[in-house]
Formats: structure tokens, sequence, C-alpha cells
């Protein structure tokens, strides 16, 4: 176990690297190392220690770091501790450290934070800045009368070579894991006519979007065993009502029960007056094993405190209702279960040498840019859809040009 401390942590001009019950300095981080201290590096602990809400005290201690906020304003913000503190004080400030750093990798060795988390934190570090049409955002700015909108549209102002800044995702951003943006273009708010100010790298080329098609509900029936057709409201209304509602009133009803809309809130959505939403309802909630997913669920809450999501994600719901524990674990294992089936996709292409570059991921989709004489390529492979390891069926994805 070989863990780095990073010299930004230290104030110094090297990081600290521990193994093998040795220490040694280093200008360069190991690959192979656990990393804390940065906000870079894929294998940065910081990022772990918050999804799971591990607490580790600061360091150095609170109380150093108190006195020098005193002394910032003449002498800086860059504290070398190595030279502030005592010998004796910054080993035993390093040994705590890495006590408790040793106590996180041993308690979540091999479990979804390892693997998983990682694996998505290494593919959305991997992800290009997008070049911009700076007229066109220019113009939609002045003629954009909400402020709001304003603001997130001035986030993608192009930096002197023409392309934004990087993107920063947050993996612990809410509840369920779902992404939220650090810093950098606000691509989840951008209003989706104004995604038209992505240009593409190359000089023929286009920015499209690769869609997860019903990622949601099929993620339930997956979790079940249960395979799914390419058009899974179609496939819902023949198996449970013969056809006899249409897709748009299947999709309606499935989606408010599976995320727990009222009998009331469903027949306020739909037009037809004589359909017996209370028994479509109860329909769907068996075809989904809501049911015993929900007694599941509830039980993991009340031994533990939290759900898992099928890969492990740790779930703290707010509130404890059965409908948000539902809510939770779809929508926490379909956001990792999409960026997951996003980054085998991008080495599917890159291993077809498809001209790509993958720019943003907006919950269940990925906006990619692609030079034109390789989009038929990309439409083929796609064609297949996307299976993930120990999720039963295949999951189709859509392709759509932006710009």
């Amino acid at each position: 176990m070989k863990i780095c401390l990073h010299r930004g942590l230290l104030g110094s001009d090297k990081h600290l690297v521990f193994c093998n019950d040795e220490f040694f300095w280093c200008t360069s981080i190991p690959d192979d190392a656990w990393v804390y201290g940065s906000t870079d590096d894929t294998r940065e602990l910081s990022c772990i220690i918050d999804a799971v809400g591990y607490e580790i005290d600061p360091w150095p201690s609170s109380s150093h770091m108190s006195a020098w906020a005193c002394l910032r304003g003449k002498m800086g913000t860059h504290v070398q501790w190595t030279d502030v503190l005592s010998p004796s004080m910054l080993k035993r400030y390093t040994q705590r450290t890495l006590d408790h750093l040793q106590r996180l990798l041993v308690q979540y060795h091999d479990t979804y934070y390892m693997r998983e988390f990682l694996s998505i934190r290494e593919f959305l570090g991997q992800l290009n800045r997008s070049h911009i049409d700076a007229n066109m955002l220019r113009r939609i700015i002045e003629s954009e009368s909400n402020q709001s909108n304003t603001h997130v549209l001035r986030t993608f102002m192009p930096e002197e070579d023409g392309m934004t800044k990087r993107i920063r995702y947050n993996q612990s951003g809410s509840v369920t894991g779902r992404l939220t943006v650090e810093s950098g273009p606000s691509i989840l708010t951008l209003k989706k006519e104004h995604r038209k100010i992505l240009k593409s790298r190359y000089s023929d080329g286009s920015i499209v979007e690769i869609d997860f098609s019903s990622l949601e509900p099929r993620i339930l029936l997956s979790n079940f065993n249960k395979e799914t057709e390419d058009d899974i409201y179609k496939m819902i209304s023949r198996d449970l009502f013969n056809e006899s509602l249409s897709r748009s009133i299947v999709k309606i009803v499935t989606l408010s029960t599976l995320y727990g809309s009222s009998h009331k809130r469903v027949s306020s959505m739909i037009e037809d007056k004589t359909i017996d939403v209370h028994l479509a309802q109860k329909k769907i909630r068996e075809y989904f094993s809501i049911p015993s997913l929900s007694r599941r669920l509830s039980r993991e809450f009340s031994e533990n405190g939290y759900i898992n999501s099928v890969f492990g994600r740790k779930i703290v719901p707010r509130k404890n209702s059965n409908h948000i524990f539902i809510n939770h674990f779809i929508q926490s294992t379909a956001t990792d279960f999409s960026i997951l089936g996003f980054k085998g996709l991008c080495n599917k292409l890159d291993t077809h040498k498809i001209r790509s570059s993958p720019l943003f991921v907006i919950h269940d989709a990925l906006v990619l840019d692609i030079h034109n004489n390789d989009i038929d390529k990309v439409k083929k492979i796609i064609s297949s859809g996307i299976t993930l390891e120990n999720f039963y069926g295949t999951f189709p994805i859509s392709f759509k040009t932006i710009s």
C-alpha cells in the first residue's frame, strides 16, 4: 500500500510517499500511489472520503490553521508546513493522517469506491475541452433576457485557444451520486437549444449526443433478470394491457409509478378519465417487482441507516420513505451505469480508430465531437446497444446531431 501526501498539502517542494513502513520524498507522484491533498489525481482519496462520509482530522490541526489565517494577509496563502512545524509535530500530524488513510483503504478495499467510483472518476477526468462558436454565443447572450440562462451561457466563454475551460464534475454533490458541475461549463443546466454553441474541432465534424433509451425502467427490469425490447413502453403496453393503452399513457403511468406519484397525481396527467389508473399502477408495481424491492430497501435502511445501489454505493436518504428508497436506488444505479457504459463505448471507438472526442456527460447522455466521415461507423457500433457486466440484457442507445 503506497500513500502519497501531496506537496500542496505539505507546503513543500516535493511529495512525501509512505510505503512498506518507510518514507521518501519525490518530485512526481508514483502511478500506483493513493494520493491525498491533490484535486486532479484519479487516485485522490479526498473524493472517496467525501463520498463515504469518512471523518479525517484536518492536516495540520485547526488551531494551526486558525493561527495562520491571522497572518495570511501579510505572509500570503502558501504555508510551508514542513518548515513551520517542529519535526516532532510534523511527524505526529503526518502519522495521524496516514493512519486515517490506511484505515480508509482497508475498510473500502475492493468495494465500489475503489472500483467503479474511481473508474468513473478516471473517465470524467479524460473528457476533452470543447470548441465554441464564440460569435453565436455572444449573440445568444445579448438576446437572452433570463439572467440565470445568461450566467450559464457565460461559463462557456472560450479561452484564448477557442475552447472552454475544463469541466470538473462532482461525484458526491448529490445524495445518489448524480453528477453536479463543480467548475467549468455548466453543461447540466444549459438549455437544449443553446447546445448549438458547441463547435467541432474537426473542419468536417459534428457535435452529437448519444443517449440511453428509457434507462431507468430497464435498470429495474434488469435487476430481476427481465429482458427488454427496443421500445420498452410498447412492450409494457402489450404485456400488461393487451395494447389497450397507448404508448404515451403507458410511459406516463410507468415513470410516475416508479417514482412514487400518487393515484391522484397520475390521474391529473391523463386526459382519458375512463382509464382505471389505480389498476394500471398496481400492474406496473407488480411488473417491476416494486413491493419486494421496497421491502428489501426498507430493511436495509432500518439495519444500516442507508441503502445500496446495485453497484454498492451507499445512499443515505433524507427521509424514511419507500418511494424515496426506490427513487434513489434507481437514480444512483442508472447514474453509474450510464457513465461506465459510455466509458466502454469510448474505448470501443478508440479500438476502431474512430476520430472522436468525448466532451460532456449530461446524466444519461454523452456529448461527442466526431469527424463526419466516421459518423456511419459510430451509428453501426451503437446499433447493438451497450452491455455491462452483472446487468441482464442489452441497453439500447440513440444518436442525435446537435451541431
